[in-house]
């Protein structure tokens, strides 16, 4: 038995459970696994990441832009190592 049902995320329902309900765990689980292995690095964490002029107060000037990239960049590569440790 299926029924069909319009403008439901998973499309039918058979038998009282959700069809694709295992594929939405999966993505789920996968999604998770994603952010778990996530780097999370925030600005005020590190000195090197302060102290941007930011003239619209929400994007850095171009020649800010490039110096905030490279420390960004080394901030990412020393978490990396220290994570993997």
């Amino acid at each position: 038995m299926t029924l069909r049902c319009r403008n439901r995320p998973f499309g039918c329902i058979k038998f009282g459970y959700i069809a694709g309900y295992r594929t939405v765990l999966a993505q789920t689980a996968e999604f998770a696994s994603l952010v778990a292995a996530a780097l999370s690095i925030h600005w005020q964490d590190h000195e090197e990441l302060q102290g941007y002029w930011l003239p619209e107060w929400s994007h850095l000037s171009g020649s800010e832009a490039d110096r905030c990239t490279k420390a960004l960049y080394h901030v990412i590569q020393g978490e990396r190592a220290s994570s993997a440790k």
